[in-house]
């Protein structure tokens, strides 16, 4: 009778195993990444009378989430120029400011994709100029990316940053959002034009085909360290492809979240057009600076 009593629980537990696999299998849960970030490259260029000038900006974000809801994320980079004109060719290179942060994050992969992130981040002075040369690459670099971020690309400048983001998928196919944020810029020790802010949004639309994401962006910036312009609206098309894992079928698909467990790694490109100055074609003083963006971004799960 002993044996009786204690073979009966292992026989019914046993029995339970594979109705628990079953309800596991019938509702997997979420696949949520444990590592983020992305590199892209920047080449922007702008043609003038007296010379030609081309400039490379790389910059590269990694991110860790310790929980699911929380990212921690590091984000550096640099700017190089080149130039041909009267005085022969010339090359600078000058490192972008040092950020970091933390965020609260929302990212359900369920049915439909929802994904929201609010945080803050500090911005270091890592980036410093001392000749006018050594300026206008900051100017290149914030040129190509429609203003975008100018606490990375402003020398000699304390950030504080509150940056938010919110995506979600409509129907099949489409998926909307935005981005934006506020920041306060404070002068180093070696700058002496006091307090400044800096605001900037975006709007997205993103159609997801079989393939690839293709979409278009729209975004305005608002830079109170700028001496002059401080506004820049631009608009920028865009296309992106997951790179899938062999095992999962079509090596390269469109995927609504970008990276998955099947897909972890994408490519993205897109033209960034400035509309106006001071990095667009309009104005007496406008840079007449386009840039072309393209990256990889990926997730570890």
């Amino acid at each position: 009778m002993a044996i009786g009593v204690v073979t009966l629980p292992a026989q019914a537990s046993a029995t339970q195993v594979p109705v628990s696999r079953a309800q596991a299998e019938a509702e997997p849960a979420p696949e949520e990444p444990t590592l983020v970030g992305d590199a892209e490259m920047g080449i922007f260029a702008e043609s003038r009378p007296d010379q030609d000038v081309a400039a490379v900006s790389p910059q590269v974000r990694l991110g860790m989430r310790p929980r699911p809801e929380v990212e921690l994320d590091l984000r550096f980079g640099a700017v190089s120029t080149f130039r041909n004109g009267p005085q022969g060719r010339q090359q600078d290179a000058r490192p972008s400011n040092l950020s970091f942060g933390a965020s609260r994050v929302v990212d359900a992969r369920g049915d439909r994709w929802r994904y929201a992130k609010l945080g803050f981040s500090f911005v270091l002075p890592t980036a410093y100029a001392g000749t006018p040369s050594e300026h206008e690459a900051y100017d290149y670099a914030l040129g190509g990316r429609v203003g975008w971020d100018p606490w990375s690309w402003t020398p000699k400048t304390f950030g504080l940053v509150l940056p938010a983001e919110v995506r979600a998928q409509l129907g099949r196919r489409w998926v909307l959002g935005g981005d934006g944020g506020v920041a306060v810029l404070l002068p180093s020790a070696d700058r002496t034009d006091g307090l400044a802010f800096a605001a900037q949004i975006a709007g997205e639309a993103r159609l997801v085909t079989r393939w690839m994401g293709l979409g278009m962006r729209l975004m305005a910036v608002w830079n109170g360290r700028h001496p002059d312009d401080r506004s820049q609206v631009g608009v920028s098309p865009f296309a992106d492809v997951s790179l899938c894992r062999r095992s999962t079928g079509r090596r390269i698909r469109g995927e609504r979240t970008r990276t998955s467990n099947e897909c972890p790694v994408y490519a993205s490109g897109r033209v960034n057009i400035n509309l106006d100055g001071p990095y667009g074609w309009s104005g007496e003083e406008a840079m007449r600076v386009w840039g072309l963006q393209v990256g990889l971004g990926w997730s570890v799960f």
